[in-house]
């Protein structure tokens, strides 16, 4: 951790270094890639999307063994899509079904077995304007991400 400013504000860098090393090996094996002459596996890569430690490969069924190329043996690796036809991706719940994709909003606090407050009451003490802000920011983003 490292103290900031003259009132000490601490922050912690390690999830933004866990963040870069990730970010690191994905890059290093895309460029990889794109140097290598295997035109099937370019193929099968050409619609991988990455975000950090957050992996989307589409039609891609080579990716599985592939992933010891792109990260260490010692990371753990949990994959989040329980089927071929239906994932998460950040906050999108995606879904192809008879050549037809759909995406939702999918938000992992939903899994929780309790309930989250998403927007801030306007009986508190936040000012009214920023709670309409959030709100309506939350629409425009729905609006934009499903289909």
């Amino acid at each position: 951790m490292q103290c900031l400013d003259k009132n000490c504000t601490w922050i912690n860098y390690a999830p933004l270094v866990a963040d870069l090393l990730l970010f690191c090996y994905g890059s290093e094996f895309m460029k990889n890639l794109s140097r290598s002459n295997d035109l099937n596996l370019i193929e099968k890569f050409n619609n991988t999307y990455m975000y950090l430690d957050d992996w989307c490969s589409l039609d891609n069924t080579l990716f599985q063994t592939n992933i010891t190329a792109i990260y260490p043996k010692e990371l753990l690796l949990l994959q989040s899509s329980s089927s071929d036809n239906k994932a998460t991706f950040l906050e999108l719940y995606i879904q192809i079904h008879n050549l037809h994709c759909t995406i939702k909003i999918y938000d992992k606090r939903d899994d929780f077995d309790f309930d989250i407050d998403n927007f801030s009451s306007l009986d508190g003490d936040i000012p009214i304007s920023p709670s309409y802000g959030t709100y309506l920011s939350q629409l425009i983003r729905f609006a934009r991400v499903c289909n």
